[in-house]
């Protein structure tokens, strides 16, 4: 069963570590396998020359695809970050960011997701990233 938008934003406020938490992420929608996040603009994030930097999307991608898991697998797990791969294809300009997350394939013990970045009401990609994760068994009751 998929997990709410209100259990999604438990999960970022409880589980990642406080610099996550200072990104002020927002999930602002899930649909199906899909999750919405939306990462607003801020000078923290910015790098030399006013866009956002490559850093700040990475740790978007990797947090929305572990939601997307989450939304998955209907409840949080302690994924594993196995590995992940990201090509930019344009600079994202100073501004709220969305990224949409989902999982490709998941199996007993992996996990294969993918995540698309771009500037909020553009319908051009600035960042193609996939993960692969560690996915622990669920906990017996």
């Amino acid at each position: 069963m998929p997990i709410t938008i209100s259990e999604a934003d438990d999960i970022l406020r409880l589980v990642f570590p406080e610099w996550v938490n200072e990104l002020n992420l927002q999930v602002v929608g899930i649909e199906g396998d899909c999750v919405s996040i939306r990462m607003p603009s801020n000078s923290l994030i910015l790098r030399t020359g006013g866009s956002i930097a490559g850093q700040a999307s990475i740790a978007l991608s990797d947090t929305a695809m572990v939601i997307a898991l989450a939304n998955s697998l209907g409840e949080f797990r302690p994924v594993g970050t196995v590995d992940l791969g990201f090509s930019f294809l344009r600079p994202l300009n100073k501004g709220d960011i969305v990224c949409e997350a989902s999982v490709m394939r998941l199996g007993r013990s992996m996990a294969f997701c993918r995540a698309e970045i771009r500037e909020q009401g553009s319908d051009k990609l600035a960042v193609h990233a996939t993960g692969t994760y560690s996915v622990p068994p669920a906990t017996l009751s």
